[in-house]
This record gives structure tokens, sequence and C-alpha cells, in this order.
């Protein structure tokens, strides 16, 4: 009998001793624990509080034992909070294992935000909750500050994208009166030294706006605003046009420039013909300003069409300078040349490489080089294009453009609107050789005026004027006819030069786009497909 009491006295001992250092393990837990642990019971009173809650909210585990749980919440939870767990009981409604953020109380009166997850429990008769709470405000100002910093950056890109167009306009402007009356001027008779002149000033003013158009194309590609046009075009006919430009340039230096073209390679594909012309322009073009003397090809292989699509490659290789192996790395990085006296000796941005190269991989190609320093150099690209179907009709460079035809542009009347003074006589003086009668408007509301009363057979309207611009006149006079019942060519004559730009008129109710600076030819292709009908 003394023995069996001894024995369950051992073994009360023994669960007491248990008991006691669970209770030990218990607490070294929540005071170890990093995350604040608040167990509630079924009417909302704190039963436990660990270092970590107390450290989070201010409070004594002692201030808040046997105190509602709603004492650590700011409005509204604090009022909604009885009513909430009362629903909880009923129907059970849960939030068991969900994590989410709320708002704590600190005891200092301040509001933060609170990374919250509960748990239900059992334990006999009674029902508790348990939330682990974790204090995330510098997660949050950490989170906030990458907000404010990217909203920063976009601003910021905004902002250079804004300048560089309104630059770009700006300089744009003068330099349509420049290379007019430059134009104009060579129409003159000259001598031969006078005809040298001009060509300088056509040429240099020309570089000009490759530089111009180099910087904005680099703005928009950094913003992710460039957008690739998705239609038919011939291959040929787009090498064809690059070579035509360049081919004058090389044959003064006393270079070759050939186009080799696989004869199985299609002609017909699908893509953005005029970003892959402006690819292989700054390619050649570099090619024929770093070639002395020899040759330029330019070549096209293309792979066994797969379905619908056919891999091109196309080479342009040259017998120039060549390129330094310690120069690969940054040959293609923006504002970089190979070094310093290549930037002396033959001038530019350093940005046509770069340019190329994205717009490359935005068509899903490659771009890549090998070169011999004194040999020349070969840039290679490789590219996967859609096949477009035979005998598909080209994309035009504007939508709506109308189809050309050759008709006499005779006794047309045109509305010529434009607040710069030389250029409206650059306008009207390439306009006088078409027999056209023109009026003279200097903003867009005398534009609106004159047409309300003036049958017009075509508007050529500038954009940007005092006043009233050009856009806000177009909608207003499209307006007017939609009573009349009738319809005016509206075409834009603007500096602003990108496709953004040109998509803004078009949206406005203008039927074509010329940009400056204004060539005769363009003048002209323009007149011939609006005056057309009239």
């Amino acid at each position: 009998m003394r023995d069996s009491l001894l024995s369950s006295q051992r073994e009360l001992s023994d669960i007491a001793g248990e008991a006691q250092a669970g209770e030990v393990r218990y607490r070294t837990i929540l005071a170890t624990m990093a995350d604040g642990l608040i167990i509630i019971d079924a009417k909302g009173r704190i039963t436990d509080f660990n270092s970590a809650a107390e450290r989070i909210f201010g409070h004594e585990a002692e201030e808040v034992h046997g105190r509602n749980v709603k004492m650590l919440m700011p409005e509204p939870y604090q009022s909604e909070h009885d009513g909430y767990l009362r629903r909880v009981g009923r129907s059970h409604e849960t939030v068991i294992g969900k994590r989410r953020e709320v708002r704590g109380l600190r005891k200092d009166g301040t509001v933060f935000p609170l990374d919250l997850t509960i748990s239900g429990m059992q334990i006999g008769d009674e029902r508790f909750f348990s939330g682990i709470v974790r204090d995330i405000t510098q997660a949050k100002a950490a989170q906030q500050e990458l907000v404010d910093a990217r909203e920063q950056a976009e601003a910021a890109s905004r902002a250079k994208s804004e300048f560089l167009a309104t630059m770009s306009h700006e300089i744009r402007t003068p330099m349509n009166g420049v290379l007019g009356v430059t134009q104009l001027l060579s129409d003159t008779d000259l001598n031969e030294e006078q005809r040298h002149l001009t060509d300088l000033i056509d040429q240099s003013g020309h570089t000009l706006l490759r530089i111009i158009n180099d910087i904005l194309d680099f703005s928009k590609i950094e913003a992710g605003k460039i957008e690739l046009e998705v239609a038919p075009f011939g291959l040929r006919r787009s090498l064809e046009a690059v070579v035509h430009l360049l081919r004058p340039q090389a044959e003064d230096k006393g270079l070759t420039l050939t186009i080799e073209m696989a004869e199985a390679c299609p002609d017909d594909f699908i893509g953005d013909a005029l970003r892959l012309r402006q690819i292989l322009l700054n390619l050649l073009s570099n090619a024929v300003k770093f070639t002395e003397k020899g040759a330029i090809a330019l070549r096209v292989a293309c792979a066994a069409a797969q379905g619908v699509k056919a891999h091109l490659r196309i080479e342009v290789q040259d017998s120039g300078i060549g390129i330094d192996e310690h120069a690969r790395e940054r040959l293609f990085r923006a504002f970089s040349q190979a070094d310093g006296s290549t930037t002396r000796r033959y001038g530019g941005t350093g940005l046509g490489l770069t340019i190329s190269k994205r717009l490359t991989e935005l068509m899903g190609g490659e771009l890549d080089f090998e070169s011999v320093p004194g040999q020349g150099s070969i840039f290679r690209i490789d590219l996967d294009l859609p096949l477009g179907e035979v005998g598909s009709k080209p994309s035009q460079a504007v939508p709506g453009e109308a189809p050309k035809a050759a008709s006499s542009t005779a006794g047309k009347r045109i509305l010529l609107v434009e607040d710069v003074l030389t250029n409206r006589m650059v306008a009207l003086a390439m306009l006088k050789p078409h027999g056209v009668e023109v009026d003279q408007a200097e903003n867009g509301a005398e534009a609106v005026a004159m047409a309300a009363v003036a049958d017009y057979d075509l508007i050529l309207m500038d954009v940007r004027m005092p006043v009233l611009d050009g856009l806000a006149a177009t909608r207003q006079i499209r307006e007017a006819e939609m009573d009349a019942n009738a319809h005016v060519p509206i075409i834009a004559l603007t500096a602003n030069a990108t496709v953004e730009d040109r998509d803004v008129c078009l949206a406005a109710g203008m039927d074509d786009f010329l940009s400056k600076p204004l060539t005769r030819e363009a003048l002209a292709d323009a007149l011939g497909r609006w005056l057309q009908n009239r």
C-alpha cells in the first residue's frame, strides 16, 4: 500500500514537473518570438500578450491583460470589433489563417500599419483566438519610397521627352526656313561656287536633322514609347530605298555600294518597314562614314521559310577602319563611339548603333558585329519576320492616305495656315509651280473664319500657333462641316515629327501629315493625293 502511494506521488510529481516545464517552454517561446502574439477569449478579452507585442504597441502585458483587444485598434476598427466578434461566433465567419493588413493603435496614440494573421482554437468548452502581428511601418515606408521614386523617374522621363519634343519643334521651325530657302535657291541660276555653297548648307542642315531625330528616337526607346507597325512591305524595295539615299555619298568618296540579295529569299514580308530602313540606314551610314576606300556591300540571305515566318540574315560589310576588341562593350552604349578620336574625326552623337540595336531587339532579332582593325567590319542582323502574301499592298507612310494619281492642280484653291512669315514664304514658293490659288492665315482662328465663308479644295494647317492652334482649328472646321455635309482635306504642316504627333493630328480630324522641313517632293505628292478628285 505504502509503495503504491509513493508511486502515485512520484507520478503526480512527474506530471507537475512536465506541466511546469511546458509552461516554461511556452513562456520562453512567447518571450523570444520576433512577431507579436495576442491571445483573446470569445469576448475579446486579452489573455496573453508577449514581449514582441509589448514592443509593437508600447503597452506592458499587465496593462492590457483582461481588457478588450479593441483598445489596440483605431477607428473604425474599434467601434466595429464587438459586432464582428459576435458574427464570427454565430455564423462561423472566418478569417482564420488569412493574412491581411490592418491598422494598429499604440499607447502614445499613433496609428500604424500591421500585418495580421488570426488562428482559432478550442480549449475545453472555451474558444480562443490568437493573432500574430507584425509592424510593417518600415516596409510600407520603403514601398512608398519605391513608388515615389518610380513616379519621380516617370515624371523626369516625361519632362525629358516633352523637352526634347519642344526643342525638336523649335529647331525644326527655323530649319524649315533654312532648308526650304536653300532648296528654292538651288533652282535659280547659280555659278559653280554658289551651287557648291548651297549644297553644303543643305547637307549640313540634313545632318542636323538626323541628329535631332536620333535624340528623339533614343528618348522614345528609353521611355518605352516605340510602337512597331505591322504591315506588308517589299524587302527589295526597302533595301533599294536606303542604298539610293546613300549611294551619292559613297560615290563622292570613290566607294562602291552594292546590294546582294539571295535569289531564294522571298520579297514579301509583314513588319515595320520604316524601322527596318532606319536600322539599315544607320549601319550603311556608318559604313560610308568610316570607310575611306574600297567597297560596301548590303547582303541578304534567307533560311528556308518555316510555316508563316522566314529567318533573315542581313549583313553590312565595309572595308573601313574596323573596331578594336576593347571597344566592343561600349559600341552599343548610348552617346559612345569607339574612342574620342573617332568622335573628333568623324563626328556623330554615338546614338545610331544604340538605336539600331534596340529597334532590332524590339523586332525580336539580334544585332552583332565582327571586325578586324584596319580591314573593315561586318554588322549582322538576324531576324525572324512573318511572310506576306505575294503582291500584297505595301504599307503607306500615313494611315488614311489617299491613293496617288497624276492630275492637274492648276486653279485649285488652297488655304495656307502658318504663323511664321519665313515658312509661309517657303510654302508659297513651293506651291507656285503647281498653279494653285493660295489664301493665307496666320493662326487657327483666322483659318476657321476663312473656311466658313470660302470653298477651299485643300487646307495646309500648321499645328503650333498663337490664338488658336491647328488641332483646335481643325476640330472646329470639322464640326461646322457636319451641318454643311462637306469635307475639305486638311494636311498637318508641322515641325512635330514623331509618329505620336502624326496620330494626334489624324485623331483631331486631319487627313494627312507633312513634317517640317518641308520638301518640294513631299508637298507635290500631297497635292497629287488630295486634289485629284476635287
